[in-house]
């Protein structure tokens, strides 16, 4: 005896694990081949982008294309840190010279109370020469100063050596020093001061010419500013501290001899400085209305570092009767065994600018592809790496699975069926 439905149910289970089995080997199939034939993309780090002039809109424009990862940052906020890094540096330096300085002034006054006047001597020839070459151009190294070359005078008095403590004395006077306390020196001491100090104030006046190269760098006599270069200006005979600062050159301090009335000369060469006065020299571009940072490639690779990417937009054209048309200029500081790079790209929107710049950054930077997105509208894709199949077959697949389970569970109903067979 064989029951009809039993037949029924036992047919329609063996289908269903048929599908099943096929959904499974076709999904694991299509996607090992997936697997296999997808392009490997290694994580890539994002690109660094300095916003320069203009460039918000463009910036934000091309990290929203998502073929990059690019991070964003104020070229200007950059440029202020590495600068204000240079100045915490400069004013670290100059405390510990000053520290130094005082220190080895007081070992000088002990030698000189023991009457050794030429270890004295010979103990602030040093620190002098050093406060000398930081351009003191401020009272907290101006006043050390002013007391190594009062005791430096001191010091040559004591071994007969008027016409350098003349020099020094004259050199204090320069850079503000008024004279004695009553009592602070002996008596020949003092009358040696004042009348160094009268002839001081009645000698002749000359004239002081001060040359750079380059030119308007700024111009500090004695701690007083006094212009730009080229500068000619008429002094008092007699030493003169002359300091010539430029930015992103390293300053120059030096005294312009005594030659009474007769013209004096100082010409200087300013060396090229560090980063932190590059970046302030780019920081004062970046500020102006005349100035472009773009066109200095190899001065934004020393201020920013390297592998770097700096963005500006200007107007291309000054036609007031047509749409004003857009340049972005892009340079990428590279590697520091690579040459700097730049692009331009000229559009009518910030869109235009940024499609047209984003296959030259990935070709300076050598950048693949994020893999971390979804391919953009427009890139070839196999039909099985098309979202809608997937949720096809995982729809196919849930419902046959759900539709096995239902009728392996379904208790069979119905009527005996009596078959003899002869």
């Amino acid at each position: 005896m064989i029951r009809h439905d039993h037949i029924r149910w036992h047919v329609h289970t063996c289908w269903h694990v048929v599908c099943m089995a096929t959904l499974a080997g076709g999904c694991v199939g299509c996607a090992t081949t997936s697997a296999q034939t997808a392009p490997r993309r290694q994580p890539t780090a994002p690109i660094i982008l300095l916003e320069g002039a203009g460039a918000t809109r463009t910036s934000a424009a091309l990290r929203a294309r998502r073929q990059l990862r690019i991070e964003a940052q104020p070229l200007t906020q950059v440029l202020q840190a590495r600068q204000q890094a240079g100045l915490n540096e400069a004013a670290k330096r100059v405390s510990i010279e000053t520290r130094d300085a005082r220190a080895t002034l007081q070992r000088a006054r002990e030698a000189y109370r023991q009457l050794d006047f030429a270890a004295s001597l010979k103990l602030v020839e040093h620190p002098l020469s050093r406060l000398t070459a930081i351009a003191p151009a401020g009272e907290q190294v101006l006043a050390p100063l002013r007391e190594l070359l009062l005791h430096q005078m001191l010091s040559h008095l004591a071994l007969k050596q008027q016409p350098a403590a003349t020099e020094a004395l004259k050199r204090a006077i320069a850079i503000g020093y008024g004279g004695p306390a009553a009592g602070e020196h002996p008596p020949e001491v003092e009358q040696f001061i004042e009348s160094t100090r009268r002839a001081q104030q009645s000698s002749v006046t000359g004239e002081l010419a001060v040359l750079s190269r380059p030119k308007g760098a700024r111009v500090t006599i004695d701690g007083k500013p006094a212009g730009t270069t080229p500068l000619s200006l008429a002094v008092p005979s007699g030493p003169h501290l002359v300091i010539v600062q430029a930015v992103g050159r390293a300053p120059h301090a030096q005294w312009a001899p005594s030659r009474g009335a007769l013209p004096q000369r100082v010409e200087v060469d300013l060396r090229p400085h560090g980063p932190s006065a590059v970046a302030a020299q780019l920081l004062a571009a970046a500020q102006s209305d005349t100035q472009r940072v773009v066109d200095h490639p190899q001065a934004l690779r020393t201020a920013v570092g390297p592998q770097r990417a700096v963005l500006e937009v200007h107007p291309a054209t000054a036609d007031a009767k047509t749409a004003p048309a857009l340049k972005a200029t892009m340079v990428w500081t590279g590697k520091a065994d690579q040459a700097v790079q730049t692009a331009s790209c000229e559009g009518s929107a910030a869109d235009a600018l940024a499609q047209c710049l984003t296959p030259q950054l990935m070709r300076m930077t050598g950048a693949k592809a994020s893999p971390s997105v979804a391919p953009t509208a427009g890139q070839d894709q196999r039909w099985y790496q098309r979202w809608w199949v997937w949720a096809i077959v995982g729809g196919v697949a849930a419902a046959s699975t759900g539709t096995a389970v239902y009728l392996a569970t379904r208790q069979p109903s119905g009527v005996d069926v009596y078959a003899s067979f002869r």
